[in-house]
């Protein structure tokens, strides 16, 4: 007992390897509930934009542990239209839409395995603070009284938990120790909402989840 002890002590004292890296971040939406909300009407999320930065460490027992902060971002123009019509008869006279823009932001906590010495695999949960935003930029005025244009922003956030995963292949610079790397590779990513800011609405029914997939393409700094 006292040598395994003695081991761990040892061991404790070597150097563990550390990673510092940021990527960007193209993806695309495989499911999600928002697709089928009111509020995006016909229109439906397809792809995201994103970048992340991390901090990679190995533990005592060689295990390698990744922390990712990673943000995904979409926007679907017009997602709602709404027609203003003439007072003195139904024929349209104006148009203006609302804007639908979706922001994720995912905290992963992965362990990576190594496939051989460019691969690796990872796997681990994940954090994910949601806001979604309905924005009209300008709404036509109903009378001649008041500003020419008027604006809304309907704001909501949820808290979401589930789980990333990804293959990742790693390739140096230069064979020192300390050096720069580029990698690549596919993330994907689920999640399920936990609570939601109701800010007095009634949101009982409300849920998110999402099936997200993403190429992450950057660079690092390995010591």
């Amino acid at each position: 007992m006292k040598k395994f002890l003695s081991l761990i002590f040892i061991v404790s004292l070597l150097p563990a390897q550390q990673k510092f890296f940021f990527s960007l971040n193209p993806g695309a939406s495989l499911y999600t509930t928002e697709n089928s909300s009111k509020v995006i009407g016909e229109k439906s999320i397809e792809w995201f934009g994103g970048g992340s930065i991390g901090y990679e460490t190995s533990d005592l027992f060689e295990t390698n542990l990744r922390f990712t902060y990673d943000v995904a971002f979409t926007q679907v123009n017009d997602a709602l239209k709404f027609f203003f019509t003439s007072d003195k008869g139904p024929d349209v006279i104006d148009t203006f839409g609302a804007d639908y823009l979706l922001y994720l932001h995912n905290v992963d906590v992965t362990q990576q395995f190594k496939l051989d010495d460019q691969f690796s695999f990872s796997f681990g949960p994940t954090l994910s603070w949601v806001n979604r935003s309905i924005i009209i930029h300008d709404i036509p005025r109903f009378s001649e009284i008041g500003p020419a244009t008027m604006g809304f922003e309907d704001r909501l956030a949820t808290l979401c938990a589930g789980a990333a995963a990804s293959v990742t292949m790693e390739v140096p610079f230069d064979d020192t120790p300390e050096h720069l790397f580029f990698f690549a590779g596919i993330k994907s990513r689920i999640l399920f909402s936990l609570w939601t800011d109701a800010r007095g609405r009634n949101v009982s029914n409300y849920r998110q989840e999402f099936i997200l997939a993403q190429i992450n393409v950057g660079i690092g700094y390995s010591y």
